[in-house]
């Protein structure tokens, strides 16, 4: 979901269906744009978390609303804390991203590309990264960066979205980096990010953004956004020295149905009658 879905006022309760599809489970997400208004909070939030029935509601909500896990707390339901996404953005104009190329080719990524390199690549850059869905121990979280690695392929795919691959020197066909980005008027929001760890260091990531940062400017965007979790410094760190700001930062909590919860297969079982 874009930063842009994300800000809009209201609460809105919808089906998951990659994500159901993926795990084996009832998933719907549950999103509290920024501005909503605490009246409308405590009239919808109780019934919502109350009435659904899905076996796992991915909620998300802006990080200063702090009350809102209290009103999703019911005791049909567990409240799981995932994570904190933050959102950085700069004008492009103001990016500091290299002029110089990398030593390591960057190209654009189309519907052509190979999505079993891109498959790889992602597995290898995501496989220890700390998203919403390595907080729950209902996912599996080998599906969980599969399900990174479709998600990729799918942007990739799509004409109206931008994207980026580095070729890995061991060989053709191999890939060792990718940036992929949706571009929504003047915004190009980067989605995935990342390059493997031989290229730490190399300035390969930069020229990731640099590269679907000009596709972007050439259909008219002017600004970047991008996202990670709140525990990632390292890039954080990284994204103040390109130019890049916090503008926004959202807390996701997984409502559990309860039962489901404590069937799980790490719960404490009880003393055999």
């Amino acid at each position: 979901m874009s930063l842009a879905d994300l800000s809009r006022p209201g609460v809105r309760l919808l089906p998951s269906p990659w994500d159901s599809a993926r795990f084996g489970l009832r998933i719907a997400r549950l999103v509290v744009g920024e501005g909503t208004s605490g009246n409308e909070l405590a009239a919808t939030l109780p019934g919502l978390a109350r009435d659904d029935d899905a076996d796992l509601v991915i909620a998300r909500w802006p990080a200063g609303l702090v009350g809102c896990g209290a009103l999703l707390t019911v005791p049909q339901r567990v409240l799981l804390p995932a994570d904190t996404l933050v959102y950085w953005a700069a004008d492009l104009d103001t990016l500091r991203v290299p002029a110089h190329a990398p030593n390591e080719p960057v190209r654009p990524a189309d519907a052509g590309s190979d999505p079993s390199a891109l498959e790889r690549v992602v597995t290898e850059v995501f496989a220890e990264y700390g998203h919403h869905y390595a907080a729950n121990p209902l996912l599996d979280p080998a599906l969980a960066v599969a399900g990174y690695a479709q998600w990729a392929a799918r942007t990739v795919a799509d004409p109206s979205s931008v994207s980026a691959v580095i070729q890995d020197r061991q060989g053709a066909g191999s890939l060792a980096g990718l940036a992929t980005a949706t571009v929504d008027g003047p915004v190009v929001e980067v989605e995935l990010a990342g390059v493997t760890a031989a290229l730490a260091g190399s300035g390969a990531y930069a020229a990731l953004l640099a590269a679907v940062a000009g596709q972007a400017r050439a259909r008219g965007a002017d600004r970047l956004v991008i996202s990670t979790q709140a525990g990632n410094i390292r890039v954080q760190r990284r994204w103040v020295a390109l130019g890049l700001r916090p503008v926004s930062a959202f807390t996701t909590v997984h409502s559990i149905r309860r039962l489901l919860w404590e069937q799980r297969a790490d719960a404490p079982q009880g003393d055999p009658a």
